[in-house]
C-alpha cells in the first residue's frame, strides 16, 4: 500500500475527529519535475483532512527562497488551503525580506 492509499483509507477516521482536533502540514519546494509532481498528488490526497494551515519549507540563507515562494503562490491559486511559507531574514536585505 503506498502512502496515498494509506491516507485514503484513514480518511474516515481524520472526518470523525475533525471537530476535536486542527490539523497542519509542513511541505519543502520541489526541486525536480518529478518532485513537484509528487508534492501536487501529496497537497490533493492530504487537502480533504482540511488542515488549518499547510507550512512552505525555506532553506538555511534562503537557498530555497524562489521555490518557497513559487509552491505557496501555487497553492494559493489552486487550492482552498492556506499556506504558510517559512521566511529566513538572515543574510537578506530588506528589500528581499519585503
Amino acid at each position: 500500500m503506498n502512502v496515498h492509499q494509506h491516507l485514503e483509507h484513514h480518511l474516515p477516521l481524520f472526518a470523525e475527529a475533525r471537530g476535536d482536533i486542527q490539523l497542519s502540514f509542513e511541505f519543502f519546494p520541489p526541486k525536480t519535475e518529478a518532485m513537484a509532481e509528487t508534492l501536487w498528488s501529496s497537497i490533493q490526497t492530504l487537502a480533504p483532512l482540511q488542515p488549518r494551515f499547510v507550512s512552505v519549507t525555506y532553506g538555511a540563507g534562503g537557498s530555497t527562497r524562489e521555490r518557497t515562494h513559487a509552491t505557496v503562490e501555487r497553492i494559493l491559486k489552486e487550492t482552498a488551503l492556506t499556506p504558510a511559507a517559512h521566511l529566513t531574514c538572515v543574510g537578506a536585505s530588506r528589500r528581499e525580506v519585503d
